[in-house]
């Protein structure tokens, strides 16, 4: 559904221009099938497993596991805004959890 939203908008920008060497085509299938098709399938495998309650509190952490990966691999260190807005993401998933009555 993306590619046919994307097309138009490749086309104005000159066409769509594949990558000529294999890492670059190996890249391209990668983001088309593992980071697309195959995280959508095991997202919706872990909701239905789950439920939309947990789900929902697992999205909420990425911009998390965003950060910390950019800390990680990119050296970036989180300041002051990230760390009490990461401390409120998880308040938020703490206060929404499932409490067993």
């Amino acid at each position: 559904v993306a590619l046919v939203w994307m097309l138009p908008a490749a086309a104005w920008q000159g066409g769509l221009r594949l990558p000529g060497d294999a890492a670059g085509l190996a890249a391209v299938i990668y983001i088309g099938v593992g980071a697309s098709a195959l995280a959508f399938w095991l997202w919706n495998r872990g909701a239905a497993r789950l439920g939309p309650v947990r789900a929902s509190s697992a999205l909420l952490l990425m911009p998390l596991h965003g950060g910390l990966i950019g800390a990680v691999l990119l050296g970036e260190l989180p300041g002051l805004p990230q760390a009490v807005c990461g401390g409120l993401v998880l308040l938020g998933v703490w206060l929404g959890r499932p409490v067993a009555r």
